[in-house]
């Protein structure tokens, strides 16, 4: 546990360093879509686009090819 709460305290001293709180506010449901999805790959045999697809696509309205290229990204770093 310590290795993760070293992580989240160099990102978060990156985010306030470069003063990127638009950015995190703006996309934090992209991130916590992707963090699902990448849940959902590592614990189950089916893939993190399974959750990330349909989640940016239909609640956030982003497009389809968007979903695709986060879900491919999602399965070849997540996994």
């Amino acid at each position: 546990m310590l290795w993760l709460l070293a992580f989240y305290a160099a990102w978060l001293g990156l985010v306030m360093a470069g003063q990127h709180w638009h950015t995190l506010r703006e996309n934090w449901g992209i991130a916590a879509a992707m963090g699902l999805g990448s849940y959902v790959a590592g614990s189950t045999p089916m893939g993190g686009g399974t959750v990330g697809f349909p989640i940016l696509v239909l609640l956030f309205e982003q497009p389809p090819q968007l979903g695709r290229d986060f879900s491919f990204a999602v399965q070849s770093i997540g996994m």
